[in-house]
């Protein structure tokens, strides 16, 4: 069997989609009420205009309709690892600090989101039927607490106990998205709303089962690693060949990766709004649930349930006659891999998508001033990802729509953000981020976001209030 070389799979999927990104999740973007994309969390608002097109304000170009990104790192922050030292202001990494800071399970997330056409139009005040089609990419590597303390610390504080690594592994999606949506008032209280998503799958690494541990002997200080894993890959056979035969990929390798269409999958988006008076309403979703079902250049490694106990070595295999004997070293490492031989087989399968469900509630203070809270809750690993907004939305006019926010998000407090949209006319152009104490202090931030994009909005009406 051939090694695979994870990370760079990962880096060469990342060099094939430069443009690609996530699924939207900046929480700043769901006040921004004058914006059309604000409904993509929850399909049950209704957008204030007729009709809207996301495009360059040049000739109506589908590029810069929407683009968010973000990246963040739940374990730790820059200046937690890296210090300086006074005397000489050279850097050194400490890992104390870090480790004193995680979780059971820790995160490295990147997302990004390049939505490549966008459109939607009102009918009869009651409908609004959208259209969307956008790249997505999706990385997250799961890192435990007791690999960092293990790393730092050494195997000595696990003695009589265990150091627990599972959930260890990395999970990454890169698809293309064809949606649309459909939004209906009901009456004066009720709006509901849904998208229907077509998907189509281009590289996939997905870690669907991760248990590895590793145990010190309290007497005799053996230690015993024990794994239990399943890995599935898909990626065109162009891109296997290129990391295993060291094949270069021509062009037409780089067409046939972004257009291929063997991977079919299906989301769905439902949400609706309750309006309870002219100053409460409230609001609930659930975004991205759904399957890629994967069938191009497939793969699943595993290790089913694989023990190996080391015990020390005898100097006497290792050195004799004053000499090294290298061959007892390889023989040691050959026991070790054929005991956690990974087994290798071509298997279609189906991962799911990171699925999201949104609560939210306002307060209209004005027809102009509105604040807001909102939960958002990703389900990841059978878990409750939870994160926290409040936020204090203002519009002016017909021309700009501002929001204030702070967030509660990937276990950190620190998350002030801000977004705005201003109109000329008919063409929007927007931006918002969770984070802008980023770009003041970006080493001592977990969180970076930043979501922008332009559209044509017409028919919208200024007096509209912000409580829809």
């Amino acid at each position: 069997m051939k090694k695979i070389n994870i990370l760079y799979l990962i880096i060469t999927i990342a060099l094939l989609s430069p443009f690609v990104s996530s699924a939207q999740d900046d929480m700043t973007m769901y006040t921004l009420s004058t914006v059309p994309q604000s409904y993509y969390e929850n399909p049950g608002q209704m957008p204030l205009c007729k009709f809207h097109i996301g495009c360059l304000p040049v000739l109506f170009v589908p590029v810069l309709s929407s683009d968010f990104t973000s990246i963040s790192n739940s374990g730790f922050k820059y200046d937690d690892l890296i210090h300086q030292r006074k005397e000489n202001d050279s850097l050194y990494f400490d890992f104390e600090d870090v480790s004193d800071g995680l979780a059971k399970k820790n995160y490295l997330i990147l997302n990004q989101q390049f939505e490549i056409l966008s459109f939607g139009f009102k009918i009869k005040r009651m409908h609004y039927v959208s259209f969307s089609l956008a790249e997505k990419f999706r990385f997250r590597f799961t890192y435990p607490r007791d690999l960092i303390t293990m790393i730092w610390k050494g195997n000595s504080q696990f003695i009589g106990s265990e150091a627990d690594f599972n959930g260890i592994g990395a999970d990454m999606t890169h698809y293309r998205e064809l949606a649309i949506g459909y939004t209906y008032k009901l009456d004066t209280k009720w709006t509901i709303g849904g998208r229907a998503k077509l998907l189509f799958g281009l590289s996939n690494i997905w870690t669907k089962k991760s248990d590895v541990t590793l145990s010190v002997d309290e007497d005799y200080y053996d230690l015993t690693a024990k794994s239990d894993f399943q890995l599935y890959t898909s990626a065109p056979e162009q891109v296997y060949n290129a990391l295993f035969d060291n094949d270069s990929m021509t062009m037409q390798d780089y067409k046939d990766y972004l257009f291929n269409f063997h991977n079919p999958g299906f989301g769905i988006d439902l949400g609706a709004t309750y309006k309870i008076d002219d100053k409460w309403s409230v609001g609930a979703s659930i975004i991205d649930f759904g399957y890629i079902f994967w069938k191009t250049g497939t793969r699943k490694y595993s290790m089913t349930e694989k023990s190996f106990t080391f015990r020390g070595i005898d100097i006497t295999d290792f050195i004799r006659n004053d000499s090294l004997q290298e061959d007892a070293f390889d023989k040691l490492v050959d026991s070790i891999a054929n005991i956690f031989e990974i087994e290798e087989e071509n298997k279609h399968y189906a991962s799911p998508l990171n699925t999201k469900i949104y609560l939210s509630g306002y307060y209209n203070i004005s027809k102009k001033d509105r604040v807001a809270a909102i939960f958002r809750g990703e389900i990841y690993e059978n878990t409750i990802h939870p994160a926290f907004t409040i936020a204090y939305n203002r519009v002016f006019g017909n021309i700009l729509d501002v929001s204030f926010s702070y967030s509660y998000m990937n276990r950190d407090f620190l998350n002030f953000g801000m977004g705005a949209s201003f109109r000329f006319g008919p063409f929007q152009m927007f931006l918002s981020t969770d984070n802008f104490l980023a770009a003041i202090i970006p080493y001592h931030t977990k969180n970076i976001n930043v979501h922008f994009g332009c559209n044509y909005v017409f028919y919208y009406k200024p007096s509209a209030p912000l409580l829809r």
